[in-house]
């Protein structure tokens, strides 16, 4: 009884992480990569999908993204901000409201200009 029950843990954690797999969105200018709502990056080439480890910096997370017109060092919570955020005024960089860099969902970014986008609220 206990072995059908983690069987049935498995399957539904499986059916979870693809859900979220699938609901990724790709990166503009990439061939492979997407990007999660909650900032997991994803490379998807073939039926294997891993995802990157990000780079821990002071001012964020960043990830190197090879293979298309988008290669080199990115920041994780920009990339997020380009999948899911609108951007009317076409502002340059995404800021955390919160002020935690590991905390890269869409309700914690927000657009900001250039120079505003170390200031913490």
């Amino acid at each position: 009884m206990e072995f059908v029950i983690i069987i049935i843990g498995v399957v539904i954690i499986g059916c979870v992480y693809s859900i979220g797999v699938a609901s990724a969105r790709p990166i503009a200018g990439s061939d492979f990569y997407k990007i999660s709502r909650d900032g997991r990056v994803l490379i998807a080439g073939g039926a294997k999908v891993n995802v990157l480890r990000p780079t821990i910096y002071p001012e964020g997370l960043k990830v190197k993204l090879r293979g298309g017109a988008r290669v080199g060092e990115f920041w994780v919570h920009d990339l997020v901000a380009e999948a899911y955020l609108p951007n009317p005024e076409r502002l340059t960089s995404a800021r955390h409201k919160d002020g935690n860099v590991r905390n890269n969902t869409i309700a914690n970014l927000e657009w900001v200009r250039q120079e505003h986008a170390t200031i913490i609220v």
